[in-house]
């Protein structure tokens, strides 16, 4: 097995109709990978031995993933993000790690916080927009 560098990880924005057409999102320079969780169901018994016992629910949930940002409030791709905030509509998502071949992973979901980061007039750096993303229904790797 090779390990793999996550330098280069994109996060992209998805528009139009399936297949959708995708644009980069500019400066992300942290993204987060969205956990997937199973719920399971517990059906311990009295012959479990003292053991709670467990099977997979079939009830999965991609977990909320936060994307920082170095914000540029003129750049075209974060102006569309905020119109998507502010919409309150589903996007469409794509995380592309850096691999060859490239690996995507395509997800639907709505920004759930739209936090811009304090900023210190005696420690300057740059303006940081931190965005909180909820994934909504199924995903695909490829």
């Amino acid at each position: 097995m090779t390990a793999t560098a996550d330098y280069g990880v994109l996060f992209r924005r998805g528009t139009g109709v399936a297949p959708y057409t995708f644009t980069t999102i500019a400066q992300a320079t942290v993204v987060g990978i969205p956990t997937i969780t199973q719920v399971m169901a517990e059906y311990t018994n009295h012959g479990s031995g003292g053991w709670r016992e467990f099977i997979a629910g079939r009830l999965r949930t991609i977990e909320a993933f936060t994307v920082n940002l170095a914000w540029d409030m003129a750049d075209a791709t974060h102006i569309a993000l905020l119109a998507s905030f502010n919409a309150g509509t589903a996007e469409h998502f794509r995380i592309v790690y850096a691999t060859t071949p490239a690996v995507n992973w395509s997800f639907d979901g709505l920004i759930e916080k739209w936090a811009p980061q304090a900023e210190d007039a005696q420690n300057p750096k740059v303006i940081t927009l931190v965005l909180t993303i909820r994934p909504t229904g199924a995903n695909a790797i490829t």
